[in-house]
């Protein structure tokens, strides 16, 4: 998530909605630390009291709650430092934050913490992995399809163009899905590309048309823009979309500039 597109109220509002939250799961959260020992292969949990004695106190395997609890209060506090440093950045308009920021609170503590941790939004990572998982029914190849067009991740799509275009998006880090169904204006149609934009955890359309120079083709063309417009999907905003004819064909530097444009600027 990029924080710099917000406005001014909702940065603000956002960061003080997650103070709010982290300062009420504090107060609720029981007494200690969490301390996690390895040795031999072996993993228990110690709840650290603090004080002038340093006691450790050890905490049976079958008390998860205590155990998750007091993962959950010690990344709780770190967070709520984060925000507030974020709140009083943005009062003096300094920085702003970043997810990355975010994520790191969670991607650094070691593995055992965070399997009994819930992070206060998914990282990039685990939103985007979840993304990806989410099953759906593309369309179907003929069996009369002798075409043998595969990605370098050995996706099967039905152009060469389509080939440069997803191995494109791969390079940029970009995670996609081929032929995802999308239900607008009562139809049900299948974009080229949906893509995800981690700026703003939404998608992004992109269709290749690849035979410009065939007057039926060019109405379907038309009457594809046509529908996504009608719904709210626009070029140049939510829309990306490439044109190719027999004498025209996909321009990779074009292709290029359009994935920067439409993801990094």
């Amino acid at each position: 998530m990029d924080y710099s597109l917000f406005t001014a109220s909702a940065y603000r509002a956002f960061l003080e909605e997650n103070i709010s939250s982290a300062g009420a799961a504090l107060c609720c959260a029981p007494e200690g630390s969490l301390k996690i020992n390895r040795y031999g292969g072996h993993t228990w949990y110690c709840m650290y009291a603090g004080g002038s004695d340093r006691k450790n106190f050890y905490i049976p395997l079958e008390n998860t709650d205590l155990i998750r609890a007091l993962a959950q209060k010690d990344y709780n506090k770190k967070i709520l430092r984060l925000f507030e440093k974020a709140l009083k950045d943005f009062v003096n308009q300094a920085e702003i934050l970043t997810q990355k920021k975010i994520d790191d609170v969670y991607d650094r503590l070691c593995p055992e913490r965070q399997a009994l941790v819930i992070p206060v939004m998914p990282t990039d990572l685990q939103f985007t992995t979840k993304w990806l998982e989410m099953p759906f029914r593309g369309l179907p190849f003929k069996e009369e399809d002798t075409s043998s067009f595969y990605t370098s991740s050995n996706l099967r799509v039905r152009s060469k163009a389509e080939i440069i275009i997803a191995d494109a998006l791969s390079a940029a880090d970009l995670p996609y899905k081929y032929e995802c169904p999308l239900y607008i204006g009562g139809k049900n149609i299948h974009p080229d590309f949906t893509i995800m934009d981690l700026r703003t955890r939404g998608v992004k359309y992109f269709e290749h048309f690849g035979m410009m120079d065939n007057p039926e083709y060019v109405k379907s063309f038309l009457w594809k823009i046509n529908l996504y417009e009608s719904n709210g999907i626009y070029p140049g905003k939510d829309l990306i979309f490439t044109l190719e004819s027999g004498a025209s064909a996909l321009n990779t530097r074009l292709l290029k500039e359009l994935i920067n444009k439409h993801f990094f600027e």
